[in-house]
């Protein structure tokens, strides 16, 4: 049976880390836990006041370089030791649903097709599961296959990716709003944004959590 975990969790001791890394991959590990997705190197260089991307980015590397984190794409990377066993061991089940598209919109099964087990801090009032599909969120870490679990909820923050339904069309994507007019953003450079009124579409949730299956 194939275990689906939010992080790989070494065999061995890792190396330890210098105080500016510590530093650095505790924020890493509290943006993660906030929100479900990792900072920006952006969101990093101005929380320790880092002026340059490629001073972050030789933190990044240190910390890749120590078995901490693992780059994803140009830009997004994810977590590999995090939350430890005793984490992974307390669970709580949400339903799981049928495939959401992170490229063009697609439609979303209502039904509901399993239960996917998710680490208890993880769980917080009404959520639900979906499965990714396509590499249109691949920019904020999230890939084709990932489980992204969400919160149920009616509206959300600009910045803040969302579950958005379209005429019975479910779409994963960053959520901006500004005049009445939503734009529904894709962190991938070969999708358009989706421009919509408040009243042609619905958001189902937001992204608060995401695991992969390794």
């Amino acid at each position: 049976m194939t275990t689906e975990i939010i992080f790989s969790i070494p065999k061995i001791m890792l190396p330890a880390l210098t105080d500016r890394q510590k530093a650095i991959y505790d924020f890493i590990l509290k943006t993660i836990r906030e929100r479900g997705f990792a900072p920006s190197i952006a969101e990093i260089g101005k929380q320790f006041k880092i002026a340059s991307t490629n001073g972050v980015s030789d933190h990044l590397k240190a910390l890749e370089k120590k078995g901490y984190i693992r780059r994803v794409g140009k830009r997004a990377f994810e977590v590999v030791n995090a939350l430890g066993k005793a984490a992974l061991s307390a669970t709580r089940e949400i339903p799981l649903l049928g495939r959401v598209p992170a490229g063009k919109p697609f439609l979303s099964e209502e039904n509901t097709e399993g239960l996917l087990a998710i680490p208890s801090d993880m769980a917080s009032g009404k959520q639900f599961a979906l499965v990714v599909k396509g590499d249109s969120m691949i920019g904020a870490g999230i890939q084709d296959g990932d489980r992204v679990i969400l919160k149920q909820q009616s509206t959300a923050e600009n910045g803040e990716i969302v579950c958005a339904v379209i005429d019975g069309e479910a779409t994963l994507k960053r959520f901006y709003k500004k005049d009445g007019v939503v734009t529904l953003k894709a962190e991938n450079e070969k999708y358009p944004a989706i421009k919509v009124s408040e009243g042609e579409f619905r958001i189902a949730g937001k992204i608060v959590g995401l695991l992969r299956k390794f």
